[in-house]
């Protein structure tokens, strides 16, 4: 395999990669994000779009471990809106989205 042959497998495997934590990260799959950031801490991503993903996926990761009161609200959120949709009084809904922060 030629130089440039491996140069685009590289790219397609950091594009599969960032991509792959991306979804982790927005599943809020923080223990397989931990130990995937942590084996690729000192990888060069390049510096475009696949790098960026990449900072976004490392600065979502540290949201969920710093504030998860701010990154797990979707169940909240989800149990406020069936309360309104079925019915619920508005003080009901009210308690569930303080719930999520």
């Amino acid at each position: 395999m030629s130089l440039k042959g491996k140069i685009v497998v590289v790219d397609d495997a950091d594009t599969a990669f960032a991509h792959w934590t991306s979804l982790l990260a927005s599943l809020g799959r923080v223990e397989a994000l931990a130990v995937l950031l942590e084996t690729t801490r000192e990888r060069d991503f390049g510096a475009g779009s696949i790098r960026h993903l990449m900072n976004q996926t490392r600065e979502g990761y540290l949201q969920m471990i710093v504030d998860p009161g701010s990154s797990f609200r979707c169940g909240s959120l989800a149990v406020a809106n069936v309360a309104r949709v079925i019915g619920s009084p508005e003080e009901t809904v009210v308690t569930f989205l303080k719930a999520t922060g």
